[in-house]
């Protein structure tokens, strides 16, 4: 029930989530599981504005507060098949989300409240946020019980983390370049759990594209992902992506081809190598053509983004 007025929000919600399950060659289980969880969410927040002139140029100034509460109850799901749940990486919108887990076989038990704080530096004339600041505690109220794994990695869902502070800064310095920082602090341990850069640079026209990305969890992983999209003449472009393991020494994925482009079709050939779950290498070739102005075939637009970030704007404005 979303309550919304240029001065703030304040939006409640009860989502019933239901999982039926019928089964085959499930032993000792009964073929037919179901599950019903009710989710409670509150989200409200406020606006505050100035304008501000800085070197030259009007801003308008936010401040930002926000508060969001969600309450899962605590049920047992181990009865029922996990075929696609998993702990998804942070990010600080997950801060904002009822779900730890992705996937719809493990709903995890929440009892939560996220504050936050946001301060934006946005341009009069061209509408962008030149720079963002945003701030969150997380408390919990209840430890949550739910965990896929002993092993998974879950700082939202690990009751050993009583209290949470996030942060996230991100600046525009021009329309084709972009920072981010992201951190995530613990009070208990006084010490960094995560830590996310990023950097994104294109071209107006967005056929240079270049990503630089190092992630680290502590005690955990510390990972590079590169990722660049280079012309090598009108008709022809290089593309290409390498994620690093810094803590054991060797590559996790590279991918490497050539895009070709004439005035009515495109085509791009890769080749792609990265490591599975079993630590084994696995080697593919993506093949993709499309025709300007229609449709393609071949690789998928939303896959290469996910690996070259920029790459699905990039489709928009070549087409």
């Amino acid at each position: 029930l979303p309550l919304k007025r240029s001065w703030g929000y304040f939006t409640p919600s009860l989502t019933i989530d239901h999982t039926d399950y019928l089964l085959k060659d499930y032993p000792p289980l009964d073929n037919h599981q179901s599950r019903t969880i009710p989710i409670y969410e509150a989200d409200t927040g406020l606006y505050f504005d100035r304008t501000e002139t800085l070197f030259g140029h009007r801003y308008r100034h936010s401040l930002e507060p926000r508060l969001y509460y969600v309450y899962v109850a605590e049920e047992s799901q181990n009865h029922l098949p996990n075929f696609d749940s998993a702990t998804s990486s942070f990010h600080f919108g997950k801060l904002f989300s009822a779900r730890r887990f992705s996937g719809g076989d493990r709903i995890a038990d929440s009892n939560r409240l996220t504050s936050s704080v946001t301060s934006r530096w946005t341009s009069f004339d061209s509408g962008r946020d030149h720079a963002a600041l945003s701030l969150a505690q997380l408390s919990h109220f209840k430890a949550p019980s739910s965990q896929l794994s002993d092993d998974d990695y879950d700082p939202m869902g690990d009751a050993a983390f009583d209290q949470l502070y996030a942060a996230k800064l991100q600046l525009h310095p021009s329309k084709n370049l972009s920072l981010s920082f992201t951190g995530l602090w613990d009070e208990k341990l006084e010490q960094t759990l995560e830590g996310v850069s990023q950097l994104n640079l294109h071209s107006s026209d967005y056929r240079s594209i270049l990503n630089l990305n190092h992630r680290q969890l502590v005690g955990e992983l510390e990972q590079t992902d590169s990722s660049i999209v280079l012309p090598m003449s009108e008709s022809l472009s290089l593309l290409g992506r390498w994620r690093y393991d810094l803590k054991n020494h060797r590559s996790i994925a590279t991918l490497a081809g050539l895009e070709y482009s004439s005035c009515c079709w495109r085509m791009q050939l890769l080749g792609q190598r990265q490591l599975d779950d079993q630590s084994d290498i696995s080697n593919s070739i993506l093949l993709r053509f499309q025709l300007k102005g229609l449709g393609g075939f071949g690789a998928d637009t939303d896959k290469l983004d996910e690996a070259i970030p920029g790459y699905a704007a990039r489709e928009e404005y070549l087409n």
